[in-house]
């Protein structure tokens, strides 16, 4: 990778002022396109030139995304949500590509149950009975006692959530999302210093880290060096992050 001061020649930090009046969907618009073009070159050995054209044309003519609202279309949603039969009947779909033959060979339910009551399938079989039901990356299933009091459900709820989290390897956002975060991300600049690293990654062109801090904070008499390698790097890779997306992506549609 080439090492090189020079940044790209339509780069104007004048372009992103205003990212402190943009709201909550305008940053998940800003922040989820961005997220999908560095998801493609890291996951892509080769990115269709004209995909990365009409992409770097858009950061040009549009910076701030203020004319792309897709997330003005977000669905009403919940964190938590009753299984419909609908939801059910995917589940059964989905067991017939996941079961073993030993349990998908037995028709009658109450068969399948005394089966197992009884101990009479192998290992392997037992074991897939009693794992948790495998769904998508973010989704999970779970069964509530309602007799149960508010406080225990509460409770054992979250113990079972810190252990599902920990055996999938999901990492989620402490807290929601709200105007300190938002005035934060517009202090740091994350949106130019994005544009800079994904056009230095799809270039292969390096942009140190005293460079970006120059072009980004030019009137700060503090170290931008350490700025940016302490606090502006970590919370940019954070927010590009799909988990942090989807979080606030939720959060949004569930005030919809």
């Amino acid at each position: 990778m080439k090492k090189s001061p020079n940044l790209p020649n339509w780069f104007k930090l004048e372009s992103y002022y205003g990212m402190e009046t943009l709201t909550p969907k305008e940053w998940l618009e800003n922040l989820s396109e961005r997220q999908f073009f560095l998801s493609s070159l890291e996951y892509s050995s080769s990115i269709d030139a004209s995909f990365a054209d009409k992409y770097f044309q858009g950061i040009i003519t549009d910076p701030l995304r203020n004319k792309r609202y897709w997330a003005e279309g977000l669905q009403p949603s919940s964190a938590v949500s009753t299984l419909t039969n609908l939801g059910a009947c995917t589940i059964a779909q989905t067991l017939k590509f996941t079961a073993p033959q030993s349990v998908l060979s037995i028709k009658d339910y109450k068969d399948l149950v005394r089966h197992s009551r009884r101990s009479l399938f192998d290992e392997n079989t037992k074991e897939y009975l009693q794992s948790d039901f495998r769904d998508r990356t973010s989704h999970t299933r779970v069964t509530v006692n309602l007799y149960a009091n508010d406080e225990q459900i509460i409770a054992d709820f979250k113990k079972w959530l810190e252990k599902v989290r920990q055996d999938k390897n999901l990492v989620a956002p402490k807290k929601l999302f709200n105007e300190v975060d938002f005035k934060e991300w517009a202090e740091y600049m994350i949106l130019p210093y994005l544009d800079l690293i994904i056009w230095s990654k799809y270039n292969e062109i390096k942009i140190t880290q005293p460079v970006l801090g120059n072009v980004l904070f030019p009137d700060e008499i503090v170290d931008t060096t350490e700025r940016i390698r302490r606090t502006i790097k970590p919370k940019a890779e954070w927010l590009m992050q799909e988990s942090t997306i989807n979080a606030l992506a939720l959060q949004l549609s569930s005030s919809v």
